[in-house]
């Protein structure tokens, strides 16, 4: 249920990050105008889409989602009604990294994280409600994001439609639209791969070691929230020294490169030790894959760049190149070598998404 209901958010976000990267420091824009109407363009979005699986709700279950459960309508209308509450958060998460806040999204995780937790247990425990108990989980961490981000943006924003700034955000945003469902549907795509040619259980060693990744991630997302709103903020208003933008960079790209480094060393003892010899194979995906996402954040200084001079349309279209010949590879791969067929598909996009970027970020400043 919850991944088929994750398409909604992928056709819910009009390139909110990019539409305000943008436009956040220039000044002739009304920037409180600019954020109600990216909301209001964001809510149309949702609520129609949320609107299609309501009404299709009963058929999507017998269709799609084949397991029998007298309680799984009840959960799908309860994620559904998760998704709504959704509404403010792409928007109110990119403003406040552009706005430098980024430490109040870190105490909502904290709270939302406790109190979740805490009455999910509560649910298990008292009521014995199980697959429920998650559901519900998801609608209450939905409706503090909700409340969090109304507060937030209450202030910084004016409420009147401005055609104008509609045209410029569909014009930058809607290429999202191809880029993030096209990156969800690749992403299943290879799963659903590994269980048709392999079968479960190759599928659970790939997926265990893939998992590792969320914590490399977890450290390029803060950067990016961090440097980058400060990147945006100097770019746009051309007052970046790049020569302090180089510093960082090297000092980066040596973090990550330590990191990936230790990984490769010590992440076989730590998968023998966690999973009892059980997830040994797993090994390699998690190498490999600390190898592919040290790659991809080569590119992160480079994007920022496409972001501030609005190539939105290159971002989407290239990303969509790169996952169909990666998802080509997959399946592929998979057919021929195997499990570790699906890490062809990373490799590729990892090795090609930098490629493409720095070529274009150098045709765009003109660098040899």
């Amino acid at each position: 249920v919850v991944v088929v209901l994750g398409i909604i958010d992928a056709f819910s976000d009009l390139g909110s990050g990019w539409v305000l990267a943008a436009y956040f420091h220039k000044k002739e824009i009304n920037r409180r105008q600019l954020t109600f109407n990216l909301i209001f363009l964001n809510s149309l979005l949702r609520f129609s889409i949320i609107g299609i699986f309501f009404f299709l709700g009963q058929l999507i279950l017998n269709t799609i989602i084949l397991v029998e459960s007298p309680n799984l309508l009840s959960i799908y209308h309860i994620i559904l009604l998760s998704k709504l509450f959704l509404i403010m958060s792409s928007v109110g998460m990119s403003y406040l990294i552009l706005n430098k806040n980024a430490n109040f999204f870190f105490i909502l995780e904290i709270l939302s994280l406790v109190t979740c937790q805490s009455i999910g247990l509560w649910l298990v425990i008292k009521l014995g409600y199980k697959a429920e108990a998650l559901a519900i989980m998801e609608l209450i961490r939905s409706i503090m994001s909700f409340c969090f981000f109304s507060i937030y943006l209450i202030q910084k924003v004016e409420m009147k439609i401005n055609k104008k700034l509609i045209k410029e955000i569909i014009e930058i945003g809607a290429p999202a639209l191809i880029k993030t469902p096209s990156s969800y549907f690749l992403g299943n795509i290879e799963k659903f791969s590994l269980q048709y040619f392999i079968g479960a259980i190759q599928l659970g060693i790939f997926s265990h070691g893939a998992s590792y990744k969320k914590y490399q991630n977890i450290l390029l997302k803060s950067f990016n929230r961090v440097y980058g709103a400060e990147f945006i903020e100097k770019y746009t208003k051309n007052e970046l020294d790049i020569n302090r933008h180089i510093w960082f960079g090297i000092r980066w790209l040596a973090i990550n490169f330590l990191i990936s480094l230790g990984i490769i060393l010590f992440i076989g003892n730590f998968i023998d030790i966690l999973t009892h010899s059980k997830f040994n194979e797993a090994r390699i995906v998690a190498e490999l894959i600390f190898v592919a996402t040290f790659c991809q954040s080569i590119m992160t200084f480079y994007s920022y760049v496409l972001i501030a001079e609005k190539k939105t349309k290159f971002i989407a279209g290239s990303s969509m190149i790169i996952g169909i010949l990666s998802t080509g590879a997959v399946i592929l791969s998979i057919y021929i070598f195997g499990w570790l067929g699906a890490l062809s598909g990373i490799l590729l996009s990892s090795a090609l998404n930098p490629l493409f970027t720095i070529f274009k970020v150098k045709k765009i400043l003109n660098l040899t």
